[in-house]
């Protein structure tokens, strides 16, 4: 990515100070909205780098459980529904053996 302004700083000690104190005061931040996040410090690139491809992995094992869980589910609802289709037909047909008999 190339960005006039900020491609001069490759890590955030390059950054001027006014800057971190401008982004740490103004992240996140709504009008007439109270302020919940708090950043407690700041990552190096390294760190930085680091604490993404973990997010990235624990998203990942995230999404790979909803997708058995929604899985499982849909099966028993197929089970459920086709049972209740199945108990259906066998009445109907009953039904129809004795209105034909």
């Amino acid at each position: 990515m190339h960005d006039e302004i900020y491609n001069q700083w490759k890590d955030i000690s390059d950054l001027p100070q006014t800057l971190i104190e401008r982004l740490r005061l103004t992240y996140k931040t709504l009008p007439y909205a109270e302020k919940s996040e708090v950043i407690t410090h700041l990552y190096g690139k390294e760190e930085a780098h680091h604490v993404i491809n973990i997010s990235f992995e624990e998203y990942r094992q995230f999404v790979q459980q909803a997708n058995r869980s929604l899985k499982k589910l849909i099966s028993r609802m197929l089970f459920y529904v086709g049972s209740k289709l199945f108990y259906l037909l066998l009445i109907f047909s009953f039904a129809n053996q004795q209105r034909i008999a």
